[in-house]
C-alpha cells in the first residue's frame, strides 16, 4: 500500500504533489482528534464520584474540541486531496491530448483506439475520483488504529498487546485481499477497454452497414459486454470472502478487547474507570481501519489502473522537423507500403496525379481508400 501511495505522489509531480501531501497530514490529524474522544471519556470516569458541573463542561468541551478538530481537519483533507486530484488529472489529459495531435497516424488502429478512449474516460475518472479516496482509507485507517492504540497501552499495557496482536492479524488479513484483488484488476482494465473498442468500431460501422444491408452485426460487442459482465462477477464472488474476512476479525477483536478488560477489571488489574474507557474504545480502535478492506482493493484496482495510464503517455511522435517543403504541383506516391501496427494495409501502391485534374480512388470497404488519401495529405 506504500507503494501505491507512492506511486500516487510521483504521479501529482511538484505541482500538486505539496497539496497532496498536506491532506494526508490533516487526514493524520484528524485520526489525531478521533483519539482525544477517549481522554474525554477517561476523565468523565475518573470524575464519576465527584461530578460538577465544571467536570461535565470540561468533558463537553473535550468532546466539542474533538468533533470540531475532526471535522476541520476532514474538510482541509478533502480540499486538498480532491481539488489536487481533479486538477491533475484535468492537466493529464491535456498532456495526452498534445500527445495525441503529434501521434503518427498507424498509432490509432481499432483496438488502439479503444485503448484510448478508456483511459482518458473511464480509467481517468476512475483514477480522479478514486485517489483520494483510496489515499483517505489508507492513510487514515491505519492512523486512527495507531494512534488509538498507542492510548490503549497507556491505559492498560495488557489490553495494548492484544490490540497490537488483532492489527498483525489484521495485516495479514489485509495481504490476502490484495493479492485475491490483483488476480482480477488487471483482467477488468483489459475487458473495459474491449467493451469501448467494440463498442466504437460498431457505431462506426453503424452508418457503412446500413447503406447496404439495413442491420449490423452485433456479436462482438456482445461478447465484449458478456466478457464485462463476467469478469465484474467473478472478481465479486473472488474477492468477496477475505473481504468479509478481513472485516469480521476486526468485528470479533473488538469483542475480544471487551472480555479482556472486564476480566482484567474482575481481578482487579484496572479500576472501574479505565474499564469503562477501554470498553468504549473497543467499538472504537477498529472502526476506521475496518475500511482498509475497501482500501486495499482500490489500491490494487489503482496500480492496474495506473499502468495502464503510463502506457498510453508512451505516444510516438511523428516526425516534427521543421523543413522547407518545395511540393510540386503533381501527386506522386512511388512504391508506398502501410500497415497499422502488424496489419499491413498497402503494398506497392504507385500513382500520379497530375496538377489540376480529379482522381477518384475506388476499391471496396477496407482497401485503403480513407488510408491513401490520409497519406496523400501526409496525416
Amino acid at each position: 500500500m506504500v507503494a501505491i501511495v507512492r506511486r500516487i505522489l510521483n504521479l501529482a509531480g511538484p505541482t500538486y504533489r505539496g497539496k497532496m501531501v498536506w491532506g494526508l497530514a490533516f487526514r493524520i490529524l484528524k485520526s489525531l482528534f478521533a483519539s482525544f474522544v477517549l481522554m474525554a471519556v477517561l476523565f468523565a470516569f475518573t470524575q464519576m464520584h465527584a461530578l460538577t458541573t465544571d467536570v461535565a463542561l470540561t468533558a463537553v468541551g473535550m468532546l466539542a474540541a474533538s468533533v470540531t478538530g475532526q471535522f476541520v481537519c476532514q474538510y482541509l483533507s478533502d480540499i486538498f486531496l480532491t481539488q489536487s486530484s481533479y486538477r491533475l488529472f484535468h492537466d493529464l489529459r491535456l498532456e495526452i491530448g498534445d500527445k495525441l495531435k503529434r501521434a503518427p497516424m498507424g498509432y490509432f488502429s481499432e483496438q488502439r483506439l479503444g485503448n484510448i478512449q478508456t483511459v482518458l474516460t473511464t480509467t481517468m475518472g476512475d483514477l480522479e475520483a478514486n485517489c483520494a479516496l483510496g489515499l483517505s482509507f489508507l492513510v487514515g485507517g491505519f492512523s486512527q488504529a495507531l494512534f488509538m492504540g498507542a492510548m490503549i497501552t497507556v491505559f492498560c499495557p495488557p489490553v495494548g498487546t492484544v490490540v497490537l496482536a488483532i492489527l498483525a492479524l489484521g495485516a495479514i488479513a489485509l495481504t490476502r485481499v490484495q493479492s485475491r484483488a490483483a488476480r482480477f484488476t488487471a483482467r477488468m482494465q483489459r475487458a473495459q477497454e474491449s467493451l469501448t473498442g467494440r463498442s466504437i468500431e460498431y457505431i462506426r460501422g453503424i452508418a457503412v452497414v446500413r447503406s447496404f444491408t439495413g442491420t449490423g452485426s452485433t456479436a462482438e460487442v456482445d461478447r465484449a459486454f458478456d466478457e464485462k459482465y463476467r469478469i465484474d462477477i467473478d472478481c465479486t464472488r473472488g474477492t468477496a470472502v477475505p473481504m468479509k474476512l478481513y472485516s469480521s476479525l476486526f468485528r470479533v477483536g473488538a469483542a475480544v478487547l471487551f472480555g479482556t478488560t472486564a476480566l482484567l477489571a474482575v481481578d482487579g488489574i484496572v479500576d472501574t474507570a479505565v474499564c469503562l474507557t477501554l470498553i468504549v474504545a473497543s467499538f472504537l480502535v477498529f472502526m476506521e481501519i475496518e475500511q482498509m478492506g475497501d482500501g486495499a482493493f482500490l489500491s490494487k484496482l489503482l496500480a492496474a489502473q495506473l499502468d495502464r495510464l503510463e502506457s498510453v503517455f508512451d505516444i510516438p511522435a511523428m516526425d516534427g522537423e521543421r523543413r522547407s517543403l518545395q511540393p510540386p504541383f503533381d501527386i506522386e506516391l512511388a512504391h508506398v507500403d502501410f500497415s497499422y501496427g502488424e496489419t499491413p494495409v498497402l503494398r506497392d501502391v504507385s500513382l500520379t496525379i497530375p496538377a489540376g485534374t480529379t482522381c477518384a480512388i475506388v476499391g471496396p470497404s477496407g482497401s485503403g481508400k480513407t488510408t491513401l488519401a490520409n497519406l496523400i495529405a501526409r496525416f
